[in-house]
């Protein structure tokens, strides 16, 4: 077993604050991307979350932040065939080209969440999408992200957010005699020391920035899945290594690869390790009916 290894007292996923995108840009990342929306899919059984699709209706106006290999978007686009969808990213390379995505698939926009919210998106939606900014949030506060939503939605419009419980990652055992030495590394690292535990107020700071009927829903992970979360997880950290290789740190990226080695054998003796998702909707406030008739007669 490796010894006294970077994972022991590394902060986690939260080593990246402040140092950009550190997971894979290219195929290999790609691939990851694909391998977990799928997963997630089969967690969540939904696109869109059942309050939402109910209030939004047919033909919702719907934006995918952070849009990835462009998966959720595509889904989407044949379970609303009417809907009109945007992707936005800071990286469009990974999705389809125009001519192999559906018709509407309306355009894709080039735009950083964290910066100034373009005028022509300005209260454009009824749903804006995101999933997976906990690698991207800076200080454990998501108020900047959630400020440049709410500029995007129209009044009324919809939020979802879909993320990971990261306090609650755990590792599970077919057996429980079972040595899990690496496993139990892998799950520190991934808890972050509970840097990442303003996932569970994302509820209070919707409410707090202009959001109302904000609700929080767990899904923990069904047992046949945990397998495949266990080597998502795996990916993930081989992709950070990655990034330290590149930095000259190659005695502590050996210790890494070492240790994802050992938690893979660890794993196909019958353990795993796997974190719940967490999906948080909300509801932008409309405008208010002495507003709206102000404005009608004004």
């Amino acid at each position: 077993m490796t010894e006294n290894s970077p994972l022991d007292h590394a902060a986690g996923f939260g080593l990246r604050e402040g140092k950009g995108y550190l997971l894979d840009s290219g195929h290999a990342g790609s691939q990851r991307l694909n391998y977990q929306y799928l997963i997630w899919k089969q967690c969540l059984n939904y696109s869109l979350h059942p309050t939402i699709r109910e209030a939004v209706g047919d033909h919702p106006r719907i934006a995918d932040i952070t849009a990835g290999t462009g998966l959720w978007l595509l889904d989407a686009a044949h379970e609303f065939p009417g809907a009109i969808l945007d992707g936005i990213d800071i990286n469009l390379e990974r999705l389809p080209p125009a001519a192999w995505r559906p018709s509407n698939i309306h355009r894709l926009y080039n735009w950083n969440i964290f910066d100034e919210v373009p005028s022509e998106l300005e209260e454009k939606y009824d749903v804006i999408h995101l999933r997976l900014l906990l690698l991207t949030i800076a200080n454990s506060d998501p108020a900047p992200v959630i400020k440049n939503v709410i500029k995007l939605l129209k009044p009324g419009g919809w939020i979802q957010w879909d993320d990971l419980s990261t306090a609650h990652t755990y590792v599970e055992k077919t057996d429980e005699k079972l040595p899990t030495v690496a496993l139990d590394k892998i799950r520190e690292f991934v808890h972050s020391g509970g840097r990442h535990d303003w996932v569970f107020d994302l509820p209070l700071h919707l409410l707090k920035h202009g959001f109302e009927e904000s609700q929080l829903t767990f899904y923990h992970g069904r047992p046949d899945l945990i397998c495949h979360d266990t080597e998502i997880h795996l990916m993930t950290i081989k992709e950070f290594n990655g990034h330290m290789k590149t930095e000259g740190r190659e005695e502590e990226a050996k210790h890494i690869d070492d240790l994802v080695e050992e938690a893979y054998a660890e794993a196909q003796k019958g353990a795993g390790v796997t974190t719940p998702r967490v999906v948080c909707v909300a509801r932008k406030r409309p405008v208010p009916y002495a507003v709206r008739e102000a404005l009608f007669f004004s």
